[in-house]
């Protein structure tokens, strides 16, 4: 093997270790996040589905998030009561019920909790180039849909 070759497969390894490290760092940082909001962490990112896919059935979002309708209720119940999802009849359908995410009453309870977190995400950003935050949102995306898709690879699977 050359040294190029060598080198490559070593960062290749470097970049997964580091992705690796960031995805643990981020669940923790979110667990405690969602902990101080007074909600669970595994809550807090199943309303941020909602947050950014916007309203759906309770059964979408199972099948977002790999779980049965079921577990979805659980936690649907536990984020209505919290003031953060209700529940609507759908307009088109009446049979159907959507989730309905409450924007306002999450960016009440989590906008606090996230105001140093805002500003010195700012600061760490601004370190890089247009170019550099153009191939890092462009990694990012490519890691983001590769690891979606392998997610749904492993939910179909027996």
């Amino acid at each position: 093997m050359t040294t190029k070759n060598s080198y490559k497969k070593q960062l290749i390894e470097d970049v997964n270790i580091a992705c690796h490290k960031m995805s643990t760092a981020s669940i923790i940082f979110h667990q405690s996040l969602a902990e101080k909001a007074g909600i669970s962490g595994v809550d807090h990112k199943y309303l941020d589905i909602l947050l950014q896919k916007g309203t759906m059935t309770a059964g979408h979002l199972a099948k977002l998030a790999g779980l049965t309708t079921g577990a979805i209720t659980g936690i649907v119940d536990r984020l209505e009561k919290q003031g953060l999802v209700k529940r609507e009849k759908d307009p088109k359908d009446r049979r159907k019920i959507l989730l309905v995410p409450q924007k306002e009453e999450t960016m009440k309870m989590f906008t606090p909790l996230l105001t140093d977190f805002i500003k010195d995400n700012e600061l760490l950003h601004n370190k890089y180039n247009t170019k550099n935050l153009q191939f890092i949102k462009k990694y990012l995306d490519d890691i983001t849909r590769f690891v979606t898709d392998q997610t749904h690879k492993l939910n179909k699977k027996p």
